[in-house]
């Protein structure tokens, strides 16, 4: 009964998964795609029917996919034991065959709202599992020789962050790193400093990748307003950070300051 039970739970978390990807479908496709999870099945001669469940309790369909999803997400979700049996001897070998937005290029430039691709269960077990981040998306694999070299979507509540992450033959993450923040206006009341108003706007990062070098253009944008109350937005915090990975799998990295406006209060951590 038990296993019977987690297999309906896979099967309704395999259908919200795919209806992420499917976002752009009509409601009625979705709650179409989502009444399927009743439908029979028959698996490992549980010989599994729509009614096992509706007959011993009646089930919230939504919430039933929305925690197992945040136990997936979390790490919580209880794999098999041999679930890592499923996958490939290398991770090089299970990397180099997911369809990545952006896969293997020598060089390219993404800002925070590059395309994605949305993980599948083996993803989830891999970084949330195994190493216990919060991830959910791909965005680009740009290195198996050695190490694997990833930038993926870390998801937590109100933050949202690219990371590059170098992970080991055997799935281990041994290194990671902070790349770029959401962007998004920011709700911040003015502060007055001399004759101005200042208030934090937003963030605006890229990255371009070239020679096996991550190189980020990191800026803090703010709202200026004059003594009229006319508002300007300007870049008054601007720093390039240059990251690589060296042959341990150790991410290496350096910056410099280029420019930094007298009313910008902090330095951006990163």
């Amino acid at each position: 009964m038990i296993k019977t039970l987690k297999y309906c739970i896979w099967i309704i978390i395999s259908l919200y998964l795919i209806s992420c990807n499917n976002s752009g479908k009509s409601s009625a496709e979705t709650e179409n795609v989502n009444q399927l999870s009743s439908l029979p099945v028959d698996k490992d001669n549980d010989n599994f029917t729509g009614d096992f469940l509706s007959n011993k309790t009646e089930i919230d369909t939504v919430k039933l996919i929305e925690e197992s999803y945040w136990d997936l997400l979390s790490g919580r979700y209880e794999f098999e034991e041999d679930y890592k049996e499923k996958l490939p001897n290398f991770s090089s070998d299970y990397f180099s065959n997911i369809d990545f937005p952006i896969y293997l290029k020598d060089s390219f430039s993404i800002d925070y709202y590059c395309d994605r691709l949305k993980f599948g269960f083996k993803d989830f077990y891999i970084f949330n599992k195994l190493n216990e981040y919060t991830i959910c998306e791909y965005a680009a694999l740009t290195d198996t020789s050695g190490f694997v070299q990833i930038i993926a979507q870390q998801c937590t509540d109100m933050e949202m962050w690219l990371r590059l992450f170098v992970i080991d033959s055997n799935y281990k993450i041994t290194d990671s790193e902070l790349l770029m923040l959401s962007g998004g206006g920011l709700d911040e009341d003015p502060e007055q400093f001399g004759s101005i108003k200042v208030a934090k706007y937003s963030d605006f990062d890229t990255l371009t990748y070239y020679n096996k070098k991550y190189i980020l253009n990191l800026n803090e944008v703010y709202s200026i307003f004059d003594s009229n109350g006319s508002e300007s937005k300007e870049i008054g915090y601007r720093k390039i950070k240059i990251i690589s990975v060296d042959n341990n799998g150790l991410i290496q990295q350096k910056d410099s300051l280029i420019e930094k406006k007298d009313y910008v209060k902090y330095h951006r951590r990163l």
